[in-house]
């Protein structure tokens, strides 16, 4: 605080209130994240088996019962640092991003990994000045993407004053727990449905993403 001069303080506040800009929240995995080689809509499978053959097991679903889910992750990460894993962006997510400018609002990416997988598999966007690495949140530290709570904690973590505007998930039962914790309309919920046209507006937001982004900015008003 400044003792001398409490009136600055005052418009420090107004100025970062005025400052703050909309949150736009994108899942990364198959909503606009994949792996060079995987079937649109697919690429988690595509690494879950690799992982499980470079473990030794011929059955993917054995694999990913046997083995605990920090541990799967832990072994992509090992996977990407060697290179048998190529992250992509999903044909229409680099546009998409486009109509979400830096000035305007703030992107992140809330992604169920570790730290160090969610920077090698967003680098993609990274090098695109798509997103700041800041902004690439691994949140399996704070619980189940399912729940509403989970999503209540990414947002005291990391953007406590900001408010959410969108969320892009793949996942339906993610995308209505961000909802509820956010207190979105169902038009701010997109469901990313790999190679599904047209954009509907039924209970939430579905399609491809670029035709959701273009719906969701003129629903907006932007």
């Amino acid at each position: 605080m400044n003792k001398n001069n409490p009136g600055s303080n005052k418009i420090n506040n107004i100025m970062e209130v005025q400052t703050e800009k909309p949150i736009i929240i994108f899942d990364a995995l198959d909503t606009i994240q994949g792996y060079k080689g995987a079937p649109a809509g697919q690429s988690k499978r595509f690494y879950q088996d690799h992982i499980a053959r470079q473990a030794g097991f011929k059955n993917t679903d054995e694999f990913l019962t046997k083995v605990p889910y920090d541990v799967q992750l832990w072994m992509n990460y090992f996977e990407l640092q060697k290179g048998n894993l190529e992250p992509i962006i999903i044909p229409g997510a680099e546009l998409m991003m486009a109509l979400y400018p830096k000035s305007r609002f703030d992107k992140y990416i809330v992604t169920a990994d570790i730290p160090e997988a969610a920077l090698l598999t967003c680098k993609p966007f990274i090098d695109n000045d798509d997103i700041q690495p800041q902004n690439i949140i691994a949140m399996n530290h704070l619980g189940n993407k399912k729940k509403p709570t989970t999503w209540k904690k990414v947002h005291e973590e990391y953007f406590p004053k900001q408010k959410v505007e969108v969320v892009f998930e793949d996942s339906i039962d993610n995308l209505f727990a961000a909802g509820k914790a956010y207190g979105l309309k169902e038009n701010a919920l997109c469901h990313i449905q790999r190679g599904k046209e047209p954009v509907t507006l039924d209970t939430h937001v579905a399609g491809d993403i670029y035709s959701l982004a273009i719906n969701l900015m003129e629903f907006m008003g932007y």
